[in-house]
């Protein structure tokens, strides 16, 4: 057993060291980039990116799963090169068709989304990012199902370091503004697309290109796409109702800002997930398969929102480090944007029963029932709240998904997930932590509690389960 949680951790942790990299990077040209931009600024480079995740959505069509899957039935290398091929093919055709729309018609998209007519130039640019950008999403498909987490890491990390290198030299050298950071996106996305193309020419070929193959692998996934399309609405179309709802345009940006602050414990748990599935499925029909999902479960919770609760408490001196003045105004929505980081996160690791059955309308179910929670609240909390609604109606619906997922999963195939105990240990948590925010101003102090819980914790599972924790939670 210990072998398996060594693996799912090292390879947890190859998958997040780009990840931390780049974000180190992200936050320390943050000061430079506020200098830069106004909040204003960021309300388009939110609004853009928030499109640019739906397109993608449509264009991977869920193709990454039952790619995944298929790969994992067919042994066979006939059989795999027609399940990339398909799938190469497919999202190529989709690419084309997604970009070309941008491209011919930009200044509809900028009023639609930008609400003026003077962005064309970045809509353009968006539109041609469009026809290569999801390439880079194949190559990392293709690295995880062959369980190479170096060299998924290595492509991601250098794409990384390429866009932040041209942002560096189109904003604050050549002072291209915001057409800058797009130029940047579309020339790391032409050279992953030329890095994914020479990675897989072995196994790419118009003649292995198998419709019938294609069909079967389209039933699976065309599920997921109704489930991404609410997932979207819940997570990431906040800013369009933001748009919608608050007059000040800069509110956008300042929940960009926190987005981005909060996004690096999104890497941290995007690592994980990167590396979950095909481990989760690669050990399923080992006799204690079901011990290790429990125990990964409670570790993702506990530590995850332990450290959210760390990223809410020191969000004032965070960006006071890392902005300027005129970003204040984001530090009540990084705490609740990295609960909900965390929260994204769960129906991953649930979900793994869906792919262990083959079934996922249960996933489709718990997604519409809590983006139909989330849209609702939108209505309802961003008139009032603005930004800070738009974060509290995300976390709702994320909870309304965690705990339908569970009870739906639960019944396709059972795992004994401590649930008592982990609300416990999350209640515990919620305590210490508001205790800190209300009462505490010294950020020694503050640290110095944090230590304190953190060792309360250690002792808590020290004294449950004796000197080897892991080793008496899952009877091996």
């Amino acid at each position: 057993m210990r072998k398996y949680l060594k693996q799912i951790v090292s390879e947890s942790a190859i998958y997040g060291f780009a990840g931390v990299i780049t974000s180190f990077i992200g936050m320390f040209l943050m000061p430079i980039y506020t200098k830069v931009f106004e909040p204003k600024d960021y309300a388009i480079i939110a609004l853009i990116g928030t499109t640019s995740t739906l397109i993608s959505m449509f264009i991977i069509f869920g193709m990454d799963n039952a790619v995944a899957l298929w790969y994992w039935d067919k042994p066979g290398t006939s059989d795999r090169k027609k399940i990339i091929s398909c799938w190469y093919f497919f999202m190529t055709t989709l690419s084309l068709v997604a970009g070309s729309v941008f491209i011919f018609f930009p200044g509809f998209f900028s009023r639609l989304i930008l609400n003026s007519a003077v962005y064309t130039q970045l809509i353009i640019l968006f539109g041609f990012n469009i026809l290569v950008a999801s390439y880079q999403k194949i190559a990392n498909i293709w690295f995880r199902i062959r369980r190479k987490p170096v060299l998924a890491v290595s492509y991601s990390l250098f794409i990384s370091l390429i866009t932040i290198g041209l942002n560096l030299l189109f904003i604050l050298k050549l002072k291209m503004g915001l057409e800058g950071i797009y130029y940047s996106q579309l020339i790391a996305s032409v050279v992953g697309f030329i890095l994914t193309t020479i990675v897989l020419y072995k196994w790419l070929s118009v003649s292995d290109f198998d419709w019938g193959l294609l069909r079967q692998m389209l039933r699976f996934s065309l599920p997921l796409i109704p489930a991404a399309l609410v997932y979207w609405l819940m997570s990431s179309a906040s800013t369009y109702f933001i748009n919608l709802y608050v007059t000040d345009k800069a509110e956008i940006g300042l929940y960009q800002v926190g987005s981005t602050i909060a996004s690096v414990l999104g890497l941290a748990t995007w690592a994980f997930l990167q590396a979950w599935p095909p481990f989760a499925l690669s050990i399923h029909k080992e006799s204690n398969a079901r011990n290790v999902y429990s125990l990964v479960f409670e570790v993702y919770c506990v530590v995850g929102f332990f450290f959210a609760f760390c990223l809410g408490l020191f969000a004032g001196e965070i960006l006071h480090v890392f902005t300027n003045k005129n970003y204040a105004g984001a530090k009540n929505v990084i705490g609740l944007l990295a609960v909900n980081s965390i929260l994204i996160g769960l129906p991953g690791i649930l979900s793994i029963a869906n792919n262990i059955v083959k079934k996922n309308s249960p996933y489709a179910m718990a997604v519409i029932a809590g983006s139909a929670f989330t849209v609702i609240l939108f209505l309802l909390l961003i008139p009032v709240l603005g930004k800070e609604g738009a974060a509290i109606a995300m976390i709702i619906g994320n909870c309304v998904v965690a705990i339908f997922l569970g009870y739906k999963v639960q019944k396709l195939y059972f795992i004994a997930y401590e649930f008592k105990r982990i609300f416990g240990m999350l209640l515990l948590q919620v305590i210490f932590f508001f205790l800190l925010w209300r009462f505490v101003d010294s950020l020694i102090i503050k640290m110095a509690g944090i230590i304190v819980l953190a060792l309360m914790i250690l002792l808590i599972y020290q004294n449950k389960f004796g000197k080897n924790i892991f080793r008496n939670v899952v009877k091996t």
